[in-house]
């Protein structure tokens, strides 16, 4: 950016002249402040921000989304010891018990998809050319995350024949409200995931891609909180 000239003139002292000496005090180049378009360098956002700051920023908001998530979280875990310290038997003695067994293997295959996330990642961020294996470990992730979420409907298909509603005890309604929220939270993912892979498939995927940047970081949010959820509530 050209950068304008400001001249300044230093006005002759009234006793002895210009500079002192009965000559004009000759006149000082001040180069002009750069203006700051709103990113505190000079530079505007769109024209002169490399991607990688970007990419900073839409992961540092995901960060930060995902902190709240927690917190979120933690509130129904609290909820549930709650619930849970104030009866004299958990599980009550006329509920059906969670699928622990059931629940077990389901949790293997989400974090395989985190396996395959990580794995994904890795290979993009190092060749981003290998075309054919990205796309295949999208793939791959994106179904053993939906594949989750239908095990669970089908669990929860049966909890309900078996007389486990979410009106049936307390038992019963923190259970679907903590272990819901998480499956909603898969559901998105597995959705956002599928979206932002047909966009990257058209586009050969391009590095620094942010889509690919923070669906990455929320897949890793939703698996690694799971065994959590996993370990307090079905034991």
């Amino acid at each position: 950016m050209t950068q304008q000239q400001h001249v300044v003139e230093v006005p002759p002292s009234p006793e002895r002249g210009a500079n002192g000496d009965g000559q004009r005090t000759p006149s000082v180049d001040i180069p002009a402040p750069p203006i700051a378009s709103g990113n505190g360098d000079g530079r505007r956002w769109d024209e002169s921000r490399p991607a990688f700051d970007r990419v900073a920023v839409a992961q540092f908001a995901m960060i930060l989304f995902i902190v709240v998530e927690a917190m979120t979280f933690a509130g129904l875990i609290s909820a549930y010891f709650s619930i849970r310290g104030s009866v004299d038997f958990w599980p009550p003695l006329d509920q059906p018990r969670y699928p622990v067994q059931a629940t077990a293997i389901n949790t293997a295959i989400l974090l395989a998809s985190g396996a395959t996330m990580l794995l994904f990642r890795r290979v993009w961020h190092r060749d981003p050319d290998a075309f054919g294996k990205l796309t295949l470990l999208l793939l791959a992730t994106a179904f053993l995350g939906a594949l989750f979420v239908g095990l669970q409907g089908i669990e929860w298909a049966q909890l309900l024949g078996y007389g486990l509603t979410v009106t049936s005890s307390a038992y019963g309604s923190i259970f679907y409200v903590i272990i819901g929220f998480h499956a909603f939270h898969v559901l998105a993912a597995v959705l956002w995931l599928c979206i932002t892979s047909g966009l990257a498939v058209r586009k050969k995927f391009p590095p620094g891609m942010l889509g690919l940047e923070t669906v990455g970081i929320f897949w890793y949010f939703v698996v690694l909180v799971w065994p959590v959820l996993y370990a307090v509530v079905y034991f």
